[in-house]
């Protein structure tokens, strides 16, 4: 069977290379056979890993994890040379999807260097990829809580995506929104918050929708208004119910519950943290 799985596997590296077929076969066959460092030079080719991210990301992810289990081979070592190069048209995505993968590793501090260099090292004029790279830095920073690092990076973006680009411009209005609440400037945040519920309701993003109204009904939590914040919370709920986002979902219907209890209304709180349950 092995001879089996690195015969198909030759055949499209050498018959077909670059198809979508040979993407998805090459690596696969070449797992099923147990030949880790082949596949491992497979997922280091820049084209080969850019293009495959693209295809099915999450195959990328069990490819690697099935290397760690099974050989000494390590991700965070395997990329090393690929991100001290400088980048360039023809390698930046890839250097972009390996520093995603290294991130989901736990090599944030690695990751978060490279985005600083690479972002100073980008061309000008290559908005798209300066732009991810921003928003890269700025996941890093906001899972270490260092939101006075991350509002003028949100800055930025807002100010390059206030030229068109609306989904960006929607989405880091409401994440310097949220930064700006935690940071306890919550007359600041609201302004952010505010436009980026205006636009996301003009695109329709309901999941965007619900996650503005979460953060607003939090903010009034905390300030103590439990009106606006229960009327917030109720607009997440029903957006988050229609957008499929259980996430949010469950976190607002746990505090909807919590809103109801310290009212008095057990049996609503009950039966409102019955459905989060139900949905986790």
């Amino acid at each position: 069977r092995r001879a089996a799985h690195l015969a198909v596997a030759s055949y499209f590296s050498k018959e077909r290379p670059g198809t979508n077929r040979a993407l998805d076969e090459v690596p696969w066959q070449l797992m099923c056979a147990g030949e880790w460092h082949q596949l491992h030079d497979f997922l280091t080719d820049p084209e080969a890993l850019e293009n495959l991210w693209e295809r099915d990301a999450r195959m990328v992810r069990r490819y690697w994890h099935e290397i760690e289990v099974s050989s000494a081979l390590r991700l965070a070592e395997s990329y090393e040379g690929l991100l001290d190069r400088p980048p360039n048209e023809a390698i930046i995505q890839a250097q972009i999807v390996a520093a995603s993968l290294l991130r989901e590793s736990g090599s944030s501090e690695f990751v978060l260097t490279w985005c600083r260099k690479a972002r100073s090292l980008t061309a000008s004029g290559d908005r798209a990829h300066r732009d991810i790279l921003t928003k890269m830095e700025v996941a890093i920073l906001q899972d270490r809580g260092e939101f006075t690092s991350v509002v003028p990076l949100l800055g930025d973006l807002i100010s390059r995506s206030e030229r068109g680009n609306k989904p960006l411009l929607t989405i880091s209005l409401f994440e310097r929104g949220t930064a700006l609440n935690s940071l306890g400037k919550y007359d600041e945040g609201l302004q952010d918050l505010l436009r980026a519920e205006k636009l996301a309701n003009e695109i329709g993003d309901s999941r965007l929708i619900a996650k503005v109204a979460l953060e607003r009904g939090h903010s009034a939590l905390y300030l103590g208004d439990l009106a606006t914040a229960e009327a917030q919370l109720g607009t997440a709920e029903r957006m988050s119910r229609s957008g499929g986002d259980n996430v949010t979902l469950a976190t607002a219907l746990d505090s909807l519950g919590s809103i109801r209890m310290v009212r008095g209304d057990l049996s609503t709180a009950l039966k409102l943290f019955e459905d989060e349950v139900g949905i986790c």
